[in-house]
């Protein structure tokens, strides 16, 4: 994940890591298909062709997708 500057008293401070982004609303099609944001997939490092995981969150309602080398990180 990445890390953003924050400004604290003119001082640059490193703040924490992004835990949750926005990458905006994105349409279910017929097919039942999604399209993600480029940004999305380029900061997780997925490529065309690429396997993901995928997980489902009832209690949060939420769709997770994972990277394969990423089984070392919990999913807190």
């Amino acid at each position: 994940m990445t890390t953003k500057l924050s400004q604290s008293k003119g001082k640059n401070k490193m703040s924490e890591p992004v835990k949750l982004a926005s990458y905006g609303m994105v349409k279910v099609y017929k097919s039942n298909h999604i399209k993600l944001d480029p940004n999305l997939l380029d900061t997780l490092g997925i490529r065309p062709g690429d396997k993901v995981e995928v997980f489902l969150d009832t209690e949060k309602r939420a769709i997770i997708i994972r990277t394969p080398d990423e089984h070392k990180i919990s999913l807190k």
